[in-house]
């Protein structure tokens, strides 16, 4: 071999040898045409085993583009639906107005007259603000606990449901209709489950078990079951957004009890008439 043909043959790809030295030694029958001894040379090259290394190339070339769409996907997901939402929204009534709202995470708020409720929802905590009077009944998430915070406590549940009162110019109070709550205040806390109502008086809480809420509103109706006169003072004067006094008024007669029924409908002086007859009092509106 001169050495022109062994330059040659160092310049061809490793790869290729065997179908270099095939046709290198491949001689052309004499009773076959040009076109058939091609087609003999073709079947003989694709006799030959097949090598591997283009395969292998190809197959990694796959994996490395998948590997890098799964790596997108993921980051679009975390990017796009599994990022933290913040959500702030708030509501507020009129007096004798009330409102049924559904939050963003399916719990449901009677917000009741004269009130104002401002939420911030994250995946791990829901947080409100209270300020009158409202009615939860809270959709259970363990992963973000559900916290209303008023200016005389703070309430934080993980789903159940109970009323919170917290007037300005009234006594705070919670009742819980089912489920587990805690109630907490700048020096005290307490555990409160079903028919338990505790009530901050002085800056103490006071902590009874009824067997229904002292102050009940719902379906434009307040409905009082052995509330002292003091709460029913306070809730119709919120309510109604208007100041109602007792001239002459002492402890004693503040702390009695009353029970029935008020319609948002009605006149105030009307009211104010109504409890005057049962308990003897001298209500007036201002």
């Amino acid at each position: 071999m001169d050495n022109h043909s062994k330059s040659k043959e160092n310049q061809i790809n490793p790869e290729f040898l065997e179908v270099w030295d095939l046709a290198k030694n491949y001689t052309l029958p004499e009773s076959k045409t040009n076109d058939l001894a091609w087609e003999n040379f073709k079947l003989k090259i694709e006799a030959q085993p097949k090598k591997q290394s283009l395969f292998v190339s190809y197959k990694r070339v796959i994996s490395v583009a998948a590997s890098i769409l799964l790596l997108a996907m993921a980051g679009a997901y975390f990017f796009f639906i599994a990022k933290p939402k913040n959500i702030n929204e708030n509501y507020t009534t009129k007096s004798k107005e009330t409102k049924s709202i559904t939050l963003p995470d399916g719990t449901i708020v009677l917000l009741n007259p004269n009130s104002k409720l401002v939420l911030s929802f994250s995946d791990v905590k829901r947080s409100l603000n209270l300020i009158g009077h409202a009615r939860f009944e809270v959709k259970r998430n363990e992963n973000a606990p559900f916290i209303v915070q008023t200016v005389n406590g703070t309430v934080t549940v993980l789903g159940t449901g109970f009323d919170v009162s917290s007037y300005s110019n009234s006594q705070f109070s919670v009742y819980v209709n089912h489920g587990k709550v805690k109630v907490e205040t700048a020096n005290e806390e307490a555990i409160l489950t079903k028919g338990n109502y505790v009530s901050k008086i002085n800056s103490k809480l006071f902590l009874t078990r009824k067997t229904d809420n002292p102050v009940n509103l719902e379906n434009n109706v307040i409905t009082f079951n052995e509330a002292s006169l003091k709460e029913v003072i306070q809730i119709i004067s919120n309510v109604y957004s208007q100041k109602i006094d007792m001239p002459n008024s002492t402890s004693i007669k503040l702390n009695e009890k009353f029970t029935g029924k008020i319609n948002y409908n009605q006149d105030l002086k009307e009211v104010c008439e109504v409890i005057n007859a049962a308990m003897n009092t001298n209500l007036i509106v201002m």
